[in-house]
């Protein structure tokens, strides 16, 4: 028995996407609040919020291994 995937579970959304493309994961502890933060802002804005609106949007996430330039 052999079923299609389900190509919303195949296609990465673009918050993830992005994450991979840039390797904006490093140790993986800060990793899911980075995303959801990112998922957030893009659930809340119609356009790119601009530079510092992401700045703001994940400032309260803490990376341990310093990551934060990928991300």
């Amino acid at each position: 028995l052999t079923t299609k995937p389900n190509p919303r579970l195949v296609q990465l959304h673009p918050v993830l996407s992005a994450l991979v493309e840039c390797h904006g994961s490093q140790c993986g502890f800060c990793t899911a609040g980075f995303i959801m933060s990112l998922f957030a802002l893009y659930m809340s804005h119609n356009s790119y919020p601009g530079r510092e609106g992401v700045i703001q949007a994940l400032v309260v996430n803490l990376c341990r291994c310093t990551g934060y330039e990928p991300i």
